[in-house]
């Protein structure tokens, strides 16, 4: 019943996403052309699928085995209305949790090949998870990953032009920090932190903005980590 009522996921963030998928569709048009870019794996496994309202059939057509993850049990539904055409998997077992616990190997022996795509995830408050997320991803490090994920939310618009990605940024750097939260950072309106940002303190990151309803922005960090691919 959580998983259902969840204000991360469940009926709530299905009713969000077709209330304003009008909004969403620059962020998920910038995802999606970051996504589709370079060598990816035949297999792909997604962790938080939900509905998929961030994806785009042209990426998950690029692969041959599609597995889907969520503890939503609401997710299948909208997933498999949104995406008629594909053929997936849904696994609902919580593979995160037992990974945080130490207890995953033998589903990430069985995956190892797979691209794992933590879609929209690690930003979120996840029960049992929350204060282990640098041991989770830990168990990743020799693994083909894909993670966009919150690092910062806020009631005003982020500095983030519309259809542009954007690297090389430090929020840790007071100028970097003025000149990408904007209005947000000048009139101090409230930033939600989202315990991110040094999640990945070694990968190239990619910023995105997404508009996730009429009074809230999020700012989306990505990070791609390939084992012998480009």
């Amino acid at each position: 019943m959580s998983a259902i009522l969840s204000s991360a996921g469940g009926i709530y963030y299905h009713l969000k996403a077709l209330r304003y998928r009008t909004l969403w569709g620059d962020f998920q048009e910038s995802l999606n052309q970051w996504l589709c870019a370079g060598d990816l794996p035949p297999e792909i496994f997604i962790f938080g699928a939900s509905g998929g309202y961030c994806l785009t059939e042209t990426f998950l057509k690029q692969f041959e085995r599609i597995t889907l993850n969520d503890i939503d049990p609401l997710s299948p539904l909208f997933f498999r209305n949104r995406f008629k055409n594909l053929n997936c998997t849904w696994d609902k077992h919580n593979h995160l949790l037992d990974i945080s616990r130490g207890e995953g190997k033998e589903f990430l022996k069985k995956h190892g090949g797979s691209l794992f795509l933590f879609c929209n995830i690690l930003g979120q408050k996840i029960i049992g998870i929350d204060n282990k997320k640098h041991f989770l991803m830990e168990q990743f490090s020799d693994l083909n990953f894909i993670s966009f994920h919150d690092i910062y939310s806020s009631s005003l618009s982020f500095k983030l032009p519309d259809h542009e990605i954007l690297e090389g940024i430090d929020f840790s750097v007071p100028a970097d920090a003025k000149k990408y939260l904007g209005p947000s950072f000048m009139r101090k309106v409230e930033i939600t932190d989202h315990l991110t940002k040094d999640l990945f303190p070694n990968l190239p990151k990619k910023y995105m903005q997404w508009q996730i309803s009429k009074k809230r922005f999020h700012l989306i960090e990505g990070v791609k980590a390939f084992v012998g691919r480009q």
